[in-house]
């Protein structure tokens, strides 16, 4: 298979998405998984951040850094040279496109699986994979129900 790649304005906008949900109250058990990951053990937060803060920090931490490894992963299958884009114009909330979680939930499966190259090299830290694949997980959860 061959690696995909990401734009930032799509990992914005599942990014965004993402946190409207957690929001609106429909993924606390997504906000305690992601704490639970060996990453939320290691961060550190201010006093008096609430725990949905926190997941949506890191879940959207976890995603920017899952678009660096899929940009680096396609480089290295690619070889093109292409820009790492590290100031990317953000793209506002209210901008975003609503997107339904069965789409989220594709995109997030195939940004994990384009983090890799052909040969089974991840460019991201397992720490930071397995806030993804919580969400992965909590979001294929909701859709079965």
């Amino acid at each position: 298979m061959s690696v995909s790649k990401f734009s930032y304005k799509e990992i914005e906008e599942i990014s965004n998405n993402i946190e409207n949900y957690i929001n609106d109250g429909y993924f606390d058990d997504l906000v305690e998984d992601v704490l639970e990951t060996k990453i939320a053990e290691k961060k550190f937060f201010p006093p008096n951040t609430d725990n949905n803060e926190k997941a949506i920090e890191l879940i959207q931490r976890g995603l920017w850094y899952g678009y660096i490894a899929n940009k680096t992963a396609w480089e290295m299958q690619y070889q093109e040279n292409t820009d790492i884009d590290f100031k990317a114009e953000e793209v506002k909330k209210e901008d975003a496109e609503v997107l339904d979680l069965e789409y989220i939930k594709a995109e997030v499966s195939s940004l994990i699986y384009n983090i890799y190259t052909n040969d089974g090299n991840c460019f991201l830290q397992d720490d930071w994979v397995e806030v993804i694949k919580t969400v992965e997980k909590n979001i294929n959860d909701r859709i079965k129900y």
